[in-house]
């Protein structure tokens, strides 16, 4: 069986098994619950402070999932999510299927196949996100930061995965999601990044600026680039760019290459976060939360954070 091959055996089986999972342990919808689901499987799950990892799993005697304590809600969902992915893989090699995977070993510490942590992130996804769910509540609108909020909150995932799952559901060359910190003297860096990204100069500068003023401002923007001749050699279309701003000198932006909807108006409109209400509420929950730093150099890009 060829690697190609069995990924995508593998990932029919355990988007299946997430299925199937989820109508026998969490009748109720979203947001659906990891640990209900754990405690189905009889997975015990062990709480406990973890440093440079979120998580991993023990098998043998009885499966164990110890999930780093440290981290957000959401993230500790998520990363629960991923570790039942390794139990069913596991489970499933028990039930006569062979797994290729292996151990590899990098600066002495061992670590997992890539193919098997992809395997368990479709895994995590499909439990705690499922296609045609996100597809049905998103309901054919066009993608803006309001709808990534959204399905972070339906479905108690964090804003990271929740963009990373509609990328996945729509043109992953078509459309951006980024979130952005805003540190001191105005100067915007990315935390992290999935779908559409341009190299384009003057496009990022945009999206930079856009950010920039949506934070100091607290105001809500949607602009457009439109490419030049020698963007790109020309092959680059025009950008819609949207932007959010969210509280701690944060902000959550959407780019889009130039669609049916042809381009839009600018405009811009306020948020009045004394009265932002559970939606934006609940997003201070997760992992970003911002200090404003004393720059006394120019300052590096925030790592990402990871999901799995």
């Amino acid at each position: 069986m060829s690697r190609t091959y069995a990924f995508g055996f593998y990932k029919s089986v355990l988007l299946a098994r997430a299925e199937k999972l989820r109508w026998q342990f969490c009748k109720d919808g979203p947001p659906y619950d990891p640990f209900k689901i754990a405690e189905g499987l009889r997975v015990k799950v062990t709480m406990q402070p973890l440093h440079g990892m979120d998580g991993y799993t023990e098998t043998g005697q009885g499966d164990c999932a110890v999930i780093n304590s440290g981290a957000s809600l959401t993230r500790r969902r998520f990363t629960l999510a991923h570790e039942l992915g390794h139990v069913v893989l596991f489970r499933t090699a028990q039930a006569g299927l062979p797994l290729d995977f292996g151990r590899l070993v990098s600066n002495d510490r061992p670590h997992q196949d890539p193919a098997e942590e992809a395997l368990c992130n479709e895994f995590a996804a499909a439990l705690l996100l499922p296609r045609e769910e996100v597809k049905s509540h998103v309901a054919n609108r066009r993608i803006t930061p309001d709808i990534v909020l959204s399905v972070a909150n339906s479905f108690g995932t964090s804003m990271h995965a929740s963009a990373r799952r509609l990328i996945s559901l729509t043109d992953p060359s078509g459309l951006g999601i980024s979130y952005w910190q805003v540190l001191d003297e105005d100067w915007p860096v990315p935390v992290w990044t999935t779908g559409l990204s341009t190299r384009v100069n003057a496009a990022m500068k945009k999206v930079k600026s856009s950010v920039a003023d949506a934070t100091r401002d607290h105001i809500e923007h949607v602009t457009y680039w439109q490419a030049t001749r020698c963007s790109h050699h020309g092959r680059m279309t025009g950008l819609t760019i949207h932007v959010a701003p969210v509280p701690s000198r944060h902000c959550l932006a959407v780019i889009a290459k130039k669609s049916g909807f042809g381009m839009l108006p600018m405009q811009a409109k306020s948020y009045d976060f004394s009265k932002s209400g559970p939606l934006r509420e609940r997003q201070l929950e997760l992992e970003f939360s911002s200090q404003r730093s004393e720059r006394t150099r120019r300052p590096e890009a925030v790592p990402p954070p990871k999901d799995c």
